[in-house]
C-alpha cells in the first residue's frame, strides 16, 4: 500500500476485470502480475481441478478477485466518493461486496452499477442508508432476475438474461427510504423495469433532483406525468425502449402532464429524447419559454421513431429561438419532400450563432449546396458538422473555409465530389482546423474518386493540418 490510497477518491474497477478477463493476460505478463505481494491474488492458483475445470471456472474466479482486491483498497481509502462495478454480462459483482464496504463509505457520492438488482437487496439497501449518507448520484445499467446455475463455480453456467418483475418496486423503495432531496443525479440505460413507483419515489427528491436519464418501456412513460414538482432539473434524457409511441394519440394526459412540468423547469440546459416520435409535441411549448435557454438539444431515433419534417414547423420555429445552443443533433423524417419545410429548418438553424455542434441525419437528406453554403456563412463557430443531402457536391465546400475552428466534418447523403474542389478547400484550411477529420460516406459510383485520387486527397489534408480522410461510395 502506497501512502496516497488515503487521497482516492474514485474506485473504478472495470478496466481491472477486462485485463483479467483478457485472453492475452497469461504467460509472462500473468505471472509477472501476480508476484511478490499479489500472489495472494492469483485467481487460478486458487481455483482447484483439472486445467479444463479451471479454465470454466475463470468467471467466477475474476469476479471474486476483482471483489478481493476491492476488499483491500476500500478498506485502506477513507475518502472514496465514487464506486464503478464492472459490467460482467448477466451478473453482478457489488452485492455481496457493498454490505462489508458500506462502513468504509461515509463518503460515498456516487454510485454506478451494472446490475441494479443489488439494489434490491435489503441487506445492501439498509448498509447504504446507514453508512452512505451523502450518496447523491446513481447509475444503473440493466436489472437482471437472479441468475440459476449450478453450485459449483467449475461447472458451466446457465442463466436467466430476463428483468426481474418487481424490479420496479425495489427500486422505488431504496429511493424512498434515501432522505429526502438528497438524490441530486439518477440515470439507467436498459431495460430496469422503471414505472410509476420509481417515478413517485424520485419525487421525493424534488428539490434536489437536477439530472435525470430515463430508459423506459410503456409503463415508464405513463409515469412521466408524475414529475410535476422537480423543477429544477437541468439536464434531462428519455431513451422509449419500445418505440414508436405516439403520446399525442394514446397517452394526450401523460404529453400535457410533461409539457407543463417542463415548462416550469427555468433551468434546464439539455435535452436528449430518443425514439420519441413524440419529441415536437413535448418540446414546442418548452422551447418557446423565454427563460429557457438550451445549451444541447438531441432528438434521435431509429428508424420507425422519427418524427416527420414537414408536420412540424413551430418545433423547428421554437428551436431557432433557442440562441444559447450549442450542440444540436436532429434526426427526423424528410419524406414526402417538401421544399417550404426544408427551407424553414435552414432559415431556422442560421440563427443560432453559438452553435460548435450540428448534426443532421436524415432531415437533411433534401438538402442542396445552397443549404449547406447558408450553414458554412452563418454559423462561423461550428467545430463539428454532419450532414446528409442530396447531390451534393464542390459547391457545398464553397463556403466551408469560413468555419476555422471545424475539427470535423461529415457527408453522409448522395455526394459527387471531385478532388479539384477538395483540394482546394483543404488548401484554404488554416491552424484552427488542425486535425480535422473529412468523412464522405455516400458518393456516387458514377463520377467517385479512384483509389489514387483519394491518396491525393489523404495526403494533402493530412501535410495541410495533419487530418484525415474517410471515402466511402453508395451501395445502393
Amino acid at each position: 500500500m502506497f501512502h496516497y490510497v488515503r487521497y482516492l477518491r474514485v474506485l473504478d474497477l472495470r478496466d481491472l476485470y477486462d485485463l483479467f478477463d483478457d485472453d492475452k493476460f497469461r504467460r509472462d505478463i500473468y505471472e509477472n502480475f501476480f508476484s511478490g505481494q499479489l500472489t495472494k491474488f492469483d485467481f487460478m492458483a486458487q481455483t482447484s481441478g483439472t486445467r479444463q475445470q479451471k479454465v470454466r471456472g475463470k468467471g467466477f474466479s475474476i469476479r471474486k478477485n476483482v471483489v478481493d482486491i476491492g476488499d483491500v483498497i476500500v478498506k485502506n481509502a477513507p475518502m472514496l466518493e465514487e464506486l464503478t462495478e464492472p459490467i460482467v454480462g448477466e451478473y453482478n459483482i457489488l452485492s455481496a461486496a457493498i454490505p462489508r464496504w458500506a462502513p468504509d463509505l461515509s463518503r460515498l457520492q456516487s454510485l454506478e452499477l451494472w446490475d441494479g438488482k443489488t439494489l434490491g437487496d435489503e441487506a445492501v439497501r439498509n448498509m447504504l442508508h446507514a453508512h452512505c449518507p451523502l450518496l447523491r448520484r446513481i447509475r444503473v445499467y440493466q436489472w437482471f432476475a437472479p441468475s440459476r446455475h449450478f453450485n459449483k463455480p467449475e461447472k458451466l453456467t446457465w442463466t436467466y438474461c430476463r428483468r426481474e418483475e418487481d424490479s420496479d418496486h425495489k427500486l422505488a423503495e431504496f429511493i424512498s427510504n434515501m432522505p429526502a432531496n438528497t438524490l441530486s443525479d439518477f440515470e439507467n440505460h436498459g431495460d430496469c423495469g422503471i414505472g410509476p413507483e420509481t417515478c413517485l419515489a424520485l419525487t421525493r427528491h424534488d428539490k434536489s433532483l437536477r439530472a435525470l436519464a430515463l430508459a423506459l418501456t410503456e409503463k415508464g412513460i405513463e409515469g412521466l406525468g408524475l414529475f410535476q414538482n422537480c423543477t429544477n432539473i437541468e439536464r434531462l434524457k428519455l431513451l422509449d425502449l419500445q418505440a414508436p409511441h405516439d403520446m399525442k394519440a394514446t397517452m394526450n394526459d401523460v404529453l400535457s402532464d410533461m409539457v407543463d412540468w417542463l415548462k416550469e423547469c427555468k433551468s434546464l440546459r439539455e435535452v436528449t429524447l430518443t425514439n420519441f416520435i413524440s419529441a415536437p409535441d413535448i418540446l414546442t411549448e418548452v422551447l418557446n419559454v423565454p427563460e429557457i435557454q438550451l445549451e444541447d438539444l438531441q432528438i434521435n431515433a431509429r428508424e420507425n421513431s422519427t418524427y416527420k419534417l414537414k408536420d412540424h414547423a413551430e418545433f423547428h420555429l421554437a428551436i431557432g429561438q433557442q440562441k444559447r445552443l450549442r450542440s444540436l443533433l436532429l434526426k427526423a423524417d424528410a419524406e414526402p419532400f417538401s421544399p417550404t419545410a426544408r427551407d424553414s429548418l435552414v432559415s431556422q438553424l442560421v440563427q443560432l450563432k453559438d452553435l460548435r455542434y450540428l448534426q443532421l441525419a436524415k432531415i437533411s437528406d433534401y438538402f442542396q449546396d445552397g443549404h449547406v453554403q447558408d450553414l458554412s456563412k452563418h454559423l462561423v463557430d461550428l467545430e463539428d458538422l454532419l450532414v446528409t443531402g442530396w447531390q451534393l457536391g464542390d459547391a457545398s465546400l464553397a463556403e466551408l473555409h469560413r468555419l476555422i475552428e471545424l475539427k470535423s466534418l461529415a457527408f453522409s447523403g448522395a455526394s459527387i465530389f471531385t478532388t479539384a474542389g477538395l483540394l482546394d478547400y483543404i488548401n484554404k484550411l488554416g491552424p484552427g482546423n488542425q486535425g480535422l477529420a473529412l468523412s464522405i460516406d455516400m458518393a456516387e459510383t458514377i463520377g467517385a474518386l479512384s483509389s489514387e485520387e483519394q491518396d491525393i486527397v489523404r495526403d494533402a489534408l493530412m501535410e495541410k493540418v495533419g487530418g484525415r480522410f474517410e471515402y466511402q461510395t453508395s451501395r445502393g
